[in-house]
């Protein structure tokens, strides 16, 4: 190499402010530190003109010919693999919003150059935004052990990072001792605090919790709907729905009025206690302010607000809101709401329409299904009312079964045997039945009617 250039990992890194490496985004906070603790890599001069040139289109956001411009990267004369093509891709992968192959360059990069803490720290936050917990925590474990021997003590940001990957991934004993020992240095990091807050409720220490989550609040405006959420979870958790709890959880659904979730956990709390003109109010609120899409994302969300309305006679409300929230393919409870919707306007089959496909698939209990029956017997479909039967009285535990509802059930399944021409298997049923109770007069008198029924048809 007759003529080199020598350029830090630093300034290689920090050039493209508006890239989407996070670490190196100049609108985030930096991690990047001195460019004394940056190893210096030596390039040669054509070498350095292809990284401007890719600097160029990156800094274009024009990733793909970035990418084609490394693909012609210049190697010397005996050259082994270089780490800066890696790190350059690495930058054009993830402008793409390819991640598994802009962690491939990352970790490229690293095996060629293992020393370089800003890489591994921007790995661990790659990994971290994948969802790849225990990946995330041991690059910056990595990031962390170079933090000594590059730069002295870890910086605070190092503290935050480490301390939190941790928790992300599961690893609460590692989490507290490096959250121990950032916050002897740290003492007022809210960052720290915060994460405190929620180790103590995690190891049910709700006392504790309590005091930390409180005193967060009002330290950090951008954060204070989340303290109040997780207090209010806290709450609930340790204490029940109180009326402090409650309290909270009001509190919290209005510090945050845009989180569909909040909205719900108060309709969900007012409801669970019987507070249901509270309940409707918060429900209806919600429904005004969000609107249904980003309530259609909780589960249970549309079977709670219809239950809510519907306790209050509050049908037409109800209706609205099982609409408005119903998914496309509606789940059990849905079908029964908005069967009890039908049945409440006078439709019954509308409510069937609803409920049939329940007994169809089997989801549906002993008084489902006899109501399931009701509608078909409202209808003239003997033909389901006796499917519907027969299936309450299986759920019901066949002809020996103790329930309160078994007589009746075998009384209208031989009913509707002995009118569809098979008074046999009516017969049967009933003496079935009379051999567990003997003593069911009503059962006994039926027998015998279409025993005698039998009797002269013969």
């Amino acid at each position: 190499m007759t003529r080199s250039k020598r350029i830090t990992l630093a300034a290689l890194l920090i050039v493209a402010p508006a890239m989407s490496l996070s670490v190196f985004d100049s609108d985030r906070t930096r991690i990047m530190h001195a460019q004394k603790a940056q190893p210096t890599l030596e390039v040669s001069e054509a070498q350095a003109e292809v990284i401007a040139q890719v600097e160029r289109a990156l800094n274009e956001e024009r990733w793909r010919a970035a990418l084609d411009l490394l693909a012609k990267w210049p190697r010397e004369s005996g050259e082994g693999d270089h780490v800066i093509p890696h790190l350059l891709r690495a930058r054009a992968h993830f402008g793409l919003e390819d991640h598994a192959s802009g962690v491939r360059s990352l970790r490229a990069a690293l095996e060629l150059g293992p020393n370089m803490r800003d890489v591994w720290l921007e790995l661990a936050t790659r990994e971290g935004e994948a969802n790849n917990a225990a990946l995330s925590l041991q690059a910056y474990g990595k990031a962390w052990a170079l933090s000594d021997a590059q730069q002295g003590q870890p910086t605070l940001a190092d503290c935050q990072r480490y301390a939190w990957a941790a928790y992300d991934a599961g690893d609460a004993r590692l989490a507290t001792l490096l959250l121990q020992s950032a916050l002897l240095r740290f003492p007022s990091d809210v960052a720290l605090r915060e994460l405190d807050a929620y180790l103590l409720a995690d190891r049910q220490d709700f006392a504790q919790a309590d005091l930390a989550l409180r005193s967060l609040i009002g330290s950090n405006a951008e954060k204070l709907a989340d303290y109040w959420q997780r207090l209010a979870h806290l709450r609930w958790q340790s204490e029940g729905l109180t009326t402090p709890t409650l309290a909270v959880i009001e509190a919290a659904a209005l510090a945050n009025p845009t989180s569909a979730q909040a909205q719900y956990e108060h309709v969900a709390a007012q409801f669970s206690v019987k507070h249901t003109h509270e309940a409707f109010d918060a429900a209806s609120l919600a429904m005004r302010n969000l609107g249904a899409e980003p309530l259609q994302q909780i589960e249970g969300c549309a079977e709670l607000f219809v239950s809510v309305a519907l306790a209050l006679d509050a049908n037409r409300d109800a209706e609205a809101w099982l609409s408005a929230l119903a998914p496309a393919k509606p789940s059990r409870d849905l079908r029964v709401l908005g069967a009890r919707i039908a049945a409440r306007k006078e439709k019954p089959q509308a409510a069937l329409d609803l409920l049939w496909p329940l007994a169809e698939s089997g989801e549906s209990d002993a008084p489902l299904l006899l109501w399931i029956a009701d509608l078909s017997r409202s209808l003239d479909d003997a033909i389901k009312e006796e499917l519907a039967l027969t299936q309450a009285l299986t759920q019901l535990g066949g002809t020996s079964s103790d329930d309160r509802d078994t007589s009746a059930t075998i009384m209208r399944l031989a009913n509707l045997k002995h009118a569809s021409g098979r008074s046999h298997e009516a017969s049967d049923l009933l003496h079935a039945r009379l051999q567990h109770a003997p003593s069911e007069s009503r059962v006994r008198a039926l027998a015998e009617r279409i025993d005698a029924a039998i009797n002269s048809a013969d």
